[in-house]
């Protein structure tokens, strides 16, 4: 292998792993903003959002929406109690409506957040 290409694959490793941890951080801060915007995550990332999009398929595979659907779906894991009501978490995670987000859980989860508190 050249060196050229080692030393690009180190810094796009380096680069990626970066990307992670900041996209990680801001998700940390801001996933519960039911008004939260890809734009907002590029300007915090100082990106563009073909670039955001570009990077979060090469890293993970997957959309921006994607990755923070399933951070926020995480997030409501650990918030679902018997005590809490759906809404409650919802909105807790960044989801406007308890429906969609029921919809949303149950679609990746495979169970309604109501089995999942149980």
């Amino acid at each position: 292998m050249l060196m050229e290409e080692t030393i690009a694959k180190k810094m796009r490793y380096k680069s990626n792993r970066e990307f992670d941890k900041q996209l990680m951080s801001f998700l940390e801060n801001n996933y519960n903003d039911t008004d939260l915007q890809v734009e907002r995550i590029c300007d915090a990332l100082i990106m563009s959002r073909t670039h955001l999009h570009r990077k979060a398929k090469e890293y993970y595979g997957k959309s921006i929406i994607e990755i923070v659907t399933e951070f926020r779906l995480e997030k409501a894991k650990t918030v679902l109690t018997s005590k809490t009501k759906i809404k409650e978490v919802a909105l807790q995670v960044g989801f406007k409506d308890a429906k969609y987000f029921s919809r949303v859980f149950r679609k990746k989860t495979g169970i309604h957040p109501k089995e999942f508190i149980v």
